[in-house]
């Protein structure tokens, strides 16, 4: 009787189907982790609520009326609402480039800075562009305080 016939044979362990089983499930669980953050940034609300025309309209059949691009006041509006979120996504984009910026200098205070669009000098002493951000302009001006906190202005 050959008692080695069995180390010889091809094919799976149970350990290692265990151990390729426990890297599957480990890999899919961050996937699941990693979503997760995902689906929360695709749930954010604005302040002022979505992007719609002002009026509630419903057609004939019930459903929401469609913005009439004709109508020059749903157009108006659309446009309003469309400046107020590229403003508040701006805002944030500069308040993420000061705050990293912030860090990486190790700064825990900044120097005031008068309101500017211009991304070059904006704060004073240590610019945003081009390390922190891809423009040298932005769309909005903006100030900040000495905790580096920014605010927004027109």
């Amino acid at each position: 009787m050959n008692l080695h016939h069995h180390r010889h044979e091809k094919g799976f362990s149970t350990i290692g189907l265990i151990v390729t089983l426990s890297i599957i499930g480990v890999l899919s669980a961050g996937i699941t982790t990693a979503s997760d953050g995902t689906h929360q940034i695709s749930s954010i609300h604005w302040d002022n609520g979505p992007l719609v025309p002002s009026t509630n309209s419903v057609s004939s059949n019930g459903e929401p009326a469609v913005p009439d691009i004709e109508n020059s006041a749903d157009l108006s509006t659309i446009q309003s609402q469309s400046d107020r979120i590229a403003g508040q996504m701006e805002l944030q984009i500069v308040q993420t480039a000061m705050d990293t910026m912030m860090i990486y200098q190790g700064f825990h205070t900044i120097g005031a800075t008068a309101k500017t669009n211009d991304m070059t000098a904006f704060p004073a002493a240590y610019p945003l562009y081009p390390q922190y951000l891809r423009d040298p302009q932005s769309r909005f001006y903006y100030t900040c305080d000495s905790t580096g906190q920014v605010f927004q202005g027109k």
